[in-house]
């Protein structure tokens, strides 16, 4: 109602559909200069996905602002490291191994029927005759079959010829959501492959790393761009340090939630030692601890707001709400409504009074009005805009057969990375090029090494000439001491052979022990 500060539930879908809205309504009128154009100073061109980067807090918040992005039509791809594991391609798989795991039980092949791999919706599940449940049953049987004679692999392949992807890429997020199945699968095959692990004992697997999800920064693990297109890139904090972009949003630096008593508390120590207080409210010391915590948690949270309105080399965005719990103590909060202490620093948090429409609107008024025309200031409209963003049209290239021009080399050889770089070294072609009026590729292009030992992979002329004691020395080595020495290493076998003993050698040998 009125007069009253909202839940941060609603502001927080306001503030995404709002970013999503603008970006959308900006891309192609907006126009910036390139610098990367090669002139002296830029050139003028319309603003494109790839120029805007939204930094957000938590993964959570950059799904929300990727899902508004994607209603309206604009590319856009979150990067950051989160687990493939917490997203519902994960749990898609859940349901499937799940069901394969005991391919006779209805419940489970009911609940995989309302998953991708099968593409039923709850209407269809609930109306299907008994002809249809048992087609059900027989693609239940036959991928069970597969998973257990083939491995994950075959299973994958097999579901995705049965009409995974054509399903998926009817929808707006089917590409994420393709990406994110293709990416388990090929991680539960990695598993199964390397840990022998069968149907049963791969569906604990998954079930732990689910659980595990929220923990898990392994970047094998984290998920990967469902797209190469250009796109708005919408990353953590975090994850932007030292990174620059072109117009950056920052629509979540007035959302922050400080629990009252924490059972956990982190702190750093007068000596610098990192310091984790758990003995939880009223255990010895914890007022103390609670207050040191809260002061470096919101140094920290200070920081992360330097450095998401420090990444623009054109503009910054930046979105502020009022909220019943999550606004006074925000880093954007303090710094634009918030009192300073007689340091200078901006205070632990916002009074009320100075989130009040009329307070905010005073105050960022003020501060427009001192930025000299740098900052100006605008009220989001109740709702955003769901216009829908169209790319510019563009000449599509005229497609046309392509034809071989040259006669592929069917036959098998041996090679050296200094054979397969003899003609850029030398300064000749590369490549198999036949001598004419022979089939013997010309000199200095990929020959084929010996089967026996004895390898000499070095081109003839590249080979350095040997000083011997008493012989003429060169005039750029004749004062180097020890040039007139002979190599050690002369002696030394030549062959794959005696390569792997010397790759063998650096590889375990210690060279630092004393013996």
């Amino acid at each position: 109602s009125p007069g009253e500060t909202p839940p941060v539930g609603p502001p927080r879908q306001l503030v995404a559909a709002d970013v999503a809205a603008d970006i959308a309504a900006r891309l192609g009128r907006d126009r910036l200069v390139d610098r990367d154009t090669g002139a002296e100073d830029g050139a003028w061109r319309p603003l494109e996905p790839r120029d805007v980067a939204v930094l957000t807090r938590t993964n959570a918040q950059a799904e929300a602002v990727r899902s508004e992005l994607t209603k309206r039509g604009v590319p856009a791809v979150v990067s950051g490291l989160s687990s493939v594991f917490a997203t519902p391609s994960a749990r898609d798989w859940l349901t499937l191994l799940a069901a394969l795991e005991q391919p006779g039980a209805h419940g489970r092949a009911a609940a995989l029927a309302l998953t991708p791999f099968v593409g039923w919706d709850a209407e269809r599940l609930a109306t299907a005759d008994d002809a249809a449940h048992d087609a059900l049953a027989d693609t239940v049987r036959r991928w069970s079959r597969l998973l257990w004679s083939r491995g994950v692999a075959a299973l994958q392949e097999a579901v995705t010829r049965d009409g995974l992807a054509e399903r998926l890429m009817r929808t707006s997020t089917g590409e994420r959501h393709l990406t994110d199945l293709r990416h388990v699968g090929e991680v539960l095959h990695a598993a199964a492959v390397t840990e022998g692990l069968g149907a049963s004992a791969l569906t604990a697997w998954l079930r732990r790393r689910i659980r595990e999800a929220a923990q898990d920064y392994d970047e094998e693990r984290s998920r990967r761009l469902e797209t190469d297109a250009a796109a708005v890139q919408v990353v953590t904090v975090h994850a932007s340090k030292g990174l620059e972009f072109g117009v950056v949003y920052v629509p979540f630096a007035w959302d922050r939630f400080e629990p009252r008593q924490p059972d956990v508390l982190r702190f750093h120590a007068g000596d610098g030692r990192r310091i984790l207080h758990v003995g939880g409210p009223g255990s010895f010391g914890y007022d103390a601890a609670l207050e040191r915590h809260r002061r470096e948690e919101g140094g920290e949270d200070l920081r992360l707001l330097y450095v998401a309105l420090t990444r623009a080399r054109h503009q910054v965005v930046a979105h502020w709400a009022p909220s019943k719990a999550n606004s006074a103590k925000a880093g954007l909060t303090r710094v634009v409504l918030g009192d300073r202490t007689l340091g200078g620093e901006p205070a632990p948090h916002a009074p009320q009074q100075a989130m009040r429409d009329d307070a905010v609107r005073a105050s960022l008024g003020t501060l427009a009005q001192g930025s000299g025309g740098t900052i100006a200031v605008e009220e989001v409209p109740g709702t955003p805009s769901a216009e829908r963003w169209r790319p510019p049209a563009q000449d599509e290239p005229a497609l046309d057969v392509a034809h071989l021009d040259r006669v592929p080399d069917p036959t098998w050889r041996r090679a050296s990375y200094s054979a397969l770089t003899a003609g850029a070294h030398a300064g000749r072609p590369g490549g198999l090029t036949p001598t004419p009026g022979t089939a013997e590729p010309a000199p200095g292009g990929v020959e084929s090494e010996p089967e026996g030992g004895g390898l000499q992979d070095e081109p003839a002329e590249a080979a350095p000439t040997a000083v011997r004691p008493g012989g003429p020395a060169d005039a750029a080595t004749g004062d180097v001491p020890g040039a007139d020495l002979p190599s050690p290493m002369s002696g030394l076998p030549a062959g794959t052979g005696f390569g792997t003993l010397v790759h063998e050698v650096l590889e375990y040998a210690d060279t630092a022990a004393p013996d």
